[in-house]
C-alpha cells in the first residue's frame, strides 16, 4: 500500500542518508530502524482515516460527473475529471490493501487462541472438511459415517496391497544408477551467490516479511534495498575504490536484471555524483 505513493520513495531517501558507523549489517538494520518512525508519520499523512478518505474523493468524483452532465461545457470540470478519477481509483485500492492486511492480522493473532474467533475457525475447517458422502466402485452412494470409513479403508487396502515378505536390498543398484559429478557434488557445498538469495527473495509474496523486523519482500524488491544489501560494497570493493565509497550515504539503488547492468550502473557519473 504505501509502496504505490509517489512520495513513498522520498521519505526513504530522507533516513536513508542516516549517517551509521559499524558492519555493513548493523548500518543495514540501523536505518530499518530508524525508518519506522518516517514511515509512521508517513502513514498518519497520507492513509490515516483511509475509509473516510476513500469515500470522500468518491463522492467528490460523483459530483463532478453530475455536475459535468448538466454542464457539458464547464472546461474546469471537465479537465479536473481526470484527476478526481485517479484519485478516488487510488484511495479505493488503498483501502482494499487496508483491510485485506487488518483482516490478515486478525487471523495472526486471534487464530491460535483460545478465542470465539479460534473455535469459529475450527469448525468452519471441520464443515469444509468433512465427508458427507462417496460413491463406490458399484455406483451405490453411502452416507454413514462407519461405512465411509470402510470404504476408504478398504480402497487403500486393495490399492497397497497387505503385508508380504520381500526381497532385502541389494547395495549395488546404488552404484549402477547415475552419479554425480565431481563438479555437481561441489556445487551442493558452495557458498550461495548473491543471484540466487535475490531469486528467493522475489519469490516471496509481496506481503510477507522475510525477516522479524516487519519490512515486507514487496519493500525490497520494489526500492532496491536489496540490491544495496547485496551488491553495492562487495563491487565497490572489487573496483578498488573503497576510499571513496561510504555505505552510511548509499542512495536506492533502481532495480537491475542482471548484476552486469547494476555493475555499469555503479560504475557511471551518476551514482558517484549521488554519493
Amino acid at each position: 500500500m504505501w509502496a504505490d505513493h509517489p512520495d513513498f520513495i522520498q521519505t526513504v531517501e530522507g533516513r536513508w542518508g542516516l549517517n551509521v558507523e559499524g558492519t555493513p549489517q548493523f548500518r543495514l538494520c540501523r536505518k530499518l530502524k530508524a525508518l519506522k518512525s518516517s514511515l509512521k508519520v508517513f502513514n498518519n499523512l497520507h492513509y490515516s482515516h483511509i475509509s473516510a478518505r476513500a469515500k470522500e474523493a468518491d463522492l467528490a468524483l460523483q459530483d463532478a460527473q453530475t455536475h459535468l452532465e448538466s454542464n457539458p461545457g464547464d472546461v474546469a470540470v471537465r479537465d479536473s475529471l481526470g484527476d478526481l478519477r485517479k484519485k478516488a481509483t487510488f484511495l479505493a485500492e488503498a483501502e482494499r490493501h487496508f483491510y485485506y492486511q487488518k483482516a490478515k492480522i486478525h487471523f495472526l493473532k486471534q487464530g491460535d487462541r483460545n478465542t470465539k474467533f479460534f473455535h469459529d475457525m475450527v469448525k468452519r475447517n471441520a464443515a469444509r472438511n468433512s465427508i458427507l458422502a462417496i460413491t463406490k466402485t458399484d455406483v451405490s452412494i453411502i452416507t454413514s459415517a462407519p461405512e465411509i470409513a470402510r470404504e476408504f479403508v478398504d480402497f487403500y487396502t486393495s490399492l497397497l496391497g497387505t503385508e508380504d515378505q520381500t526381497i532385502p536390498v541389494d547395495d549395488g543398484v546404488f552404484h549402477w544408477g547415475p552419479l554425480l559429478t565431481s563438479e555437481l557434488a561441489s556445487n551442493l557445498c558452495r557458498a550461495v551467490t548473491p543471484a540466487e538469495v535475490k531469486t528467493a527473495v522475489f519469490q516471496i509474496n509481496d506481503n510477507k516479511a522475510p525477516g522479524p523486523d516487519g519490512y515486507t519482500s514487496c519493500f525490497f524488491k520494489k526500492h532496491g534495498i536489496l540490491w544495496v544489501t547485496l551488491f553495492a560494497e562487495p563491487l565497490w570493493t572489487s573496483l578498488g575504490v573503497g576510499g571513496c565509497y561510504d555505505n552510511s550515504t548509499t542512495p536506492l539503488l533502481p532495480w537491475c536484471p542482471n548484476l552486469s547492468t547494476l555493475l555499469q550502473w555503479l560504475t557511471t557519473d551518476r551514482y558517484r555524483a549521488a554519493m
